[in-house]
This record gives structure tokens, sequence and C-alpha cells, in this order.
């Protein structure tokens, strides 16, 4: 794949074709940055510069590759390839992008933790967990609350209970506590069974 990328920066390169070279290099960087080739096409693609103005910077955002696009903007910056307020809207957009890829990578994890009924449990790798970082990044209620009810399929149920640490982000697309506290409990209740069946199974062996 890697080759074929490289082959296609040039090719693009040549006929000037900036938006697929530029497309292309970043995405070839996507795939291995340690690539000898790529610092003999930057320094190619640096020498077109005025030509191109923000088009590789654009290029590295839509790789998903933020700390590339970050650091093009600040070598634009000191070399005064841009006006400040552009280079003021493509640090807005690099900052809005990765925001976006954040929360919906979180979303994604506590969509998939949701399927695998790890709601609390456990505490750094649970539906919650995940949930609330997703809602401290900034994302409604409105967008959390479909992600429950699109995995679960059902309401939750309306009572109240004793809370549990990190009920917030449950509570908040519509999880009474009684819901979040009851797999707690449950969790609780099983093993408190196990070990009661081992300290049981050792008394007999005395």
């Amino acid at each position: 794949m890697a080759e074929i990328l490289i082959a296609r920066v040039q090719s693009a390169l040549d006929e000037r074709k900036f938006d697929v070279a530029l497309q292309s290099l970043e995405t070839a960087r996507s795939i291995d940055a340690n690539d000898r080739r790529l610092s003999a096409l930057d320094d190619r693609i640096a020498s077109l510069r005025a030509e191109l103005g923000p088009a590789q910077i654009n290029a590295a955002l839509n790789a998903q590759n933020f700390d590339r696009a970050s650091q093009l903007i600040e070598d634009a910056a000191r070399a005064k390839a841009l006006p400040p307020a552009k280079l003021a809207q493509l640090r807005d957009d690099v900052r809005k992008r990765r925001d976006e890829f954040d929360s919906a990578r979180l979303l994604k994890l506590a969509e998939t933790r949701l399927q695998q009924d790890k709601l609390v449990e456990p505490r750094g790798d649970s539906a919650a967990f995940y949930l609330e970082q997703a809602k401290q990044a900034g994302e409604p209620p409105a967008t959390l609350q479909p992600l429950y009810r699109n995995s679960s399929g059902k309401s939750p149920p309306p009572c109240v209970a004793p809370s549990m640490p990190s009920t917030s982000a449950m509570r908040s697309i519509g999880w009474r506590n009684c819901a979040i506290w009851g797999a707690g409990h449950r969790h609780r209740r099983t093993a408190e069974r196990s070990d009661g069946g081992a300290r049981r199974a050792r008394a007999r062996q005395t």
C-alpha cells in the first residue's frame, strides 16, 4: 500500500495535482512515519509551499494526523507563509477536528461496553467511565441518551436506590440510581457467594 501511495505522490506532483499529492503523502505517513522516502518528498513539497498554501495542512487533517497538522501550522507561522488570521483559523480547525475525533472514539467505546453489559465495572473501562469522559469533553446529554437506548432497546427502570461511584454519566443518559446500583449490587452478591462457598469448602476439609 505504501509503495502505491508514494508513486501516486510523485506522479501527482509531476502533474501539479497538489491536493492528490498531499493527501496521498499524509496517508502514506500515517501508515509508516519512518519511511525514508517521505523526507525527500517533504523537501520537494517545501519548495512548492507558496503554491500549496494551507492544502498540506488540510491533507494532514483529513488523514486525522493532528500532530502533523499542528507542526505544519507552526512551520508556516515561522516562515510567515500564511497571514495570522489564516493561521488562527487553521489552529481552530485542528482543535475542533481533534475534539470530534476524541468524542467519537469515546462514544464508540461506551457503545461497545454497553453491548457487553459492562455498565460500571471495571471502573476504568466501563460504559459509565467512557460516557463520563465524553460528557466532560462537551458531548450533551441529547447525544448520550440515544446511545443507551439504541444499544439496550429498553428504557431504564424508574426507581431510586443508593448511589455508586461513577454514576453521573449513566444518570445523564436516563439511568436511575437503582439501575446502576443494582448492577454493582449483583456483582458484589456474586462475589460474596463465591467467597462464602470457598470458606465452607475449607471448613469441611478441616
